[in-house]
């Protein structure tokens, strides 16, 4: 599980961040937008996205974001029997995947983003903005 952001501009609902995350096995990839990143957030995911969806994983690697370090996330992952496995600092390659992933969601984003401005700009004439 990782995070991407903080996404600049926001959304328009505000959104700055993704939490994304991969199954190594099939290379299945969920992703949500976030506001905020609390660990609340996550642990939300965990449940809404991998567990109801899935079943529980056995294992959840991440770095050492403060929304996955703490000690809710950490009671949470516990309760359900999930191993929680927080990579060294500075060092991404160790989560690979979901970096690989973050990097096919951020080409999506932009894609996406180039296609809503440029057909603002072509459908909108009073548009001064310039996108």
């Amino acid at each position: 599980i990782d995070i991407i952001g903080q996404i600049h501009p926001p959304s328009s609902k505000n959104h700055k961040y993704i939490l994304v995350a991969i199954e190594y096995f099939t290379k299945w990839v969920e992703a949500i937008p976030l506001k905020e990143v609390e660990q609340k957030d996550v642990i939300d995911f965990v449940e809404d996205h991998i567990i109801t969806r899935f079943g529980i994983p056995q294992t959840i690697t991440t770095d050492q974001g403060t929304a996955f370090t703490g000690q809710k996330v950490a009671q949470y992952v516990e309760s359900q029997g999930i191993k929680l496995v927080i990579l060294t600092p500075y060092y991404a390659q160790a989560n690979g995947q979901v970096e690989a992933a973050n990097k096919v969601v951020i080409g999506l984003i932009k894609k996406t983003y180039i296609k809503q401005a440029s057909k603002l700009a072509r459908d909108s004439c009073s548009n001064s903005m310039g996108i």
